[in-house]
This record gives structure tokens, sequence and C-alpha cells, in this order.
């Protein structure tokens, strides 16, 4: 099964919540289907006012402690698969930008970089992983064997 790396908070922010519907990249993808989420083994990133501009850095921390409390930067796995997320879209941020906000239901604004000629990468279901598996991540897609997951991904968009 195909799997990506992405730097905590974001891995687990999209494949363990509602609130990150959209993965921004600087590639588009044509990958539909189920995705596997891995966190990658650097430690989390702290410097949210470099990440996201000071004047956002307040919110996100907001969205992180009420998501996983005080201690989230040390709590958050490493080095590990977190989940998996329904890929079911990909589209120029430009076309997706106008919606950001609007939505009470979730918080993409502030939690990705929408900027002008990116790719918002659409999930429409995730499963978070009740234990992270400890698992070597790498650069874009890599490969993870089927049995090292077995049973903890859905097999279609509606299981």
């Amino acid at each position: 099964m195909k799997a990506i790396s992405l730097w905590q908070p974001w891995a687990s922010l999209w494949a363990c919540t509602e609130r990150k519907r959209h993965e921004t990249r600087h590639w588009k993808t044509d990958r539909r289907g189920w995705l596997l989420v891995h966190a990658a083994k650097l430690p989390v990133c702290t410097a949210l006012d470099r990440a996201f501009g000071a004047e956002n850095a307040d919110s996100m921390l907001e969205i992180l402690t009420d998501e996983w409390g005080g201690h989230w930067a040390r709590d958050l796995p490493h080095g590990a698969l977190v989940g998996a997320v329904y890929l079911s879209g990909c589209i120029q941020t430009e076309d997706v930008r106008h919606q950001l906000g609007h939505r009470p239901d979730f918080e993409d604004h502030l939690l990705g970089n929408f900027g002008p000629g990116r790719y918002a990468w659409l999930k429409s279901r995730y499963k978070a992983f009740l234990e992270p598996i400890p698992y070597k991540g790498r650069q874009s897609f890599f490969e993870v064997p089927d049995d090292v997951v077995a049973g903890l991904v859905p097999d279609g968009p509606r299981a």
C-alpha cells in the first residue's frame, strides 16, 4: 500500500482528525484511494510562527492544544504510520482557497500552505490507528507491505 511521510503535527492532523481536510503540496497527484500517512522521524515542528506566520501561530497552537493537550509536541508519534486517508481529489489551491475559513467544521486555512501554484489533496475519509506503527518513511510516495497494516485500513471508499 502506498504511503507518504509528513512532519508532525500535520501527519496526525490529516490522518487522525476532521480538522485538516486537505494536504497541500507543490505537486499534483492522480492517485485516488487509501493512502497511509507516516509521521516523519524528525522532531515535531514547534516553530509555528515560521511555518504559518505570526498571525496564525496562536490559532494553530490553540487547535493543537485542543486536539492533544498542552504536551502535543512531546506526545505525537514520530517515525511511525499514524493512520490512513482516502484521497478523493487533487485540485489547485486557487480553486479551493475561496472556501477556506468559511466553513465552521474544519480549519484548513490554518493547516496548510494554500499559496498560488500549489495543490490541495482532498481526503473524504480517514482512519486513525489506535497505536502508531513504527516504520521508516521516505520522500514522495513509498510502498508499505500490506501485511504491516493488515486489517487496519478499510477496503474501499464506503467501508
